[in-house]
């Protein structure tokens, strides 16, 4: 059952969700509000860095809302995952944290009116990932910036991935973008969510994915074998059953370095 949370806040205006009860909330720590005027998207990021609600007042939920995590919260489906392709290592926090696997605890950087920032360590030092969420000032949207930097001495390849569960039945995906639409009659509009490329990868690989949930493991794809479990071709129909999307970067990092990835989403209406 899809639980919606209604935001209200005055635009670019920060604030902090209360928790009244065990289990009766979603996990949101800093709402904003994209795009003054019409349309407008409303979206709130856990304390992991993670996306619990994204919603446009003239269409439903984007993101999944089906997901109780051990803290009793219900949570929405975003999330992020991560492999150091030698020796395998995998690491994720999907849908916030079910089935979260090893990180340190995030910590959030800054805030302003328009932005959050969380660093994350995991937890055998190797990577830290930096991820900045702003709401878009011109179009409604959430921008994301994915800095993953390599903390170690030697040069690592990494797999960074970034993951969501919408309510729409139907998937599809492209080379810098993966989407999920509700499916109208020829004379009607439906509704939809993108999850898009936004600037010139810094990773040497990128693709987008659907997933059929029936067949990918802890919440999510495996970070290490993130194409498992995807549509080969062609749009993806599973209705009742859902499925997931993803945007996927791989690429050498070098000893002390840092390389980013900006996602943007945006709901398609």
């Amino acid at each position: 059952m899809f639980r919606k949370l209604a935001i209200v806040s005055a635009f670019f205006v920060l604030t902090v969700c209360a928790r009244p009860s065990f289990g009766a909330q979603l996990d949101c720590a800093y709402t904003f509000t994209s795009q003054p005027g019409k349309p407008v998207l409303n979206f709130c990021v856990s304390p992991t860095g993670t996306l619990t609600t994204l919603t446009m007042p003239s269409g439903p939920e984007l993101i999944s809302q089906n997901w109780i995590g051990p803290a009793g919260f219900l949570e929405g489906g975003d999330g992020y995952g991560l492999c150091t392709e030698n020796p395998g290592t995998a690491y994720w926090d999907y849908v916030n944290d079910v089935n979260e696997s090893n990180w340190d605890a995030a910590t959030m950087v800054s805030h302003t009116a328009t932005s959050v920032t969380f660093a994350r360590t995991t937890s055998d030092g190797f990577w830290t990932l930096t991820q900045t969420f702003t709401a878009d000032t011109r179009t409604p949207g959430v921008k994301l910036a994915m800095a993953l930097k390599n903390n170690t001495t030697s040069s690592l390849r990494a797999y960074l991935l970034r993951y969501v569960i919408s309510n729409f039945p139907a998937y599809s995906s492209t080379r810098d973008r993966t989407f999920a639409f509700l499916s109208t009659a020829p004379t009607t509009f439906g509704y939809g969510l993108s999850v898009q490329n936004q600037t010139t990868p810094q990773f040497g690989y990128m693709s987008g994915f659907a997933y059929d949930l029936g067949k990918i493991s802890h919440s999510g794809p495996n970070p290490c074998d993130f194409a498992a479990g995807s549509a080969t071709n062609g749009p993806i129909l599973w209705p009742g059953i859902g499925g997931g999307m993803s945007l996927v970067y791989a690429g050498p990092v070098a000893a002390g370095k840092t390389r980013t990835a900006t996602i943007f989403y945006s709901g398609m209406y």
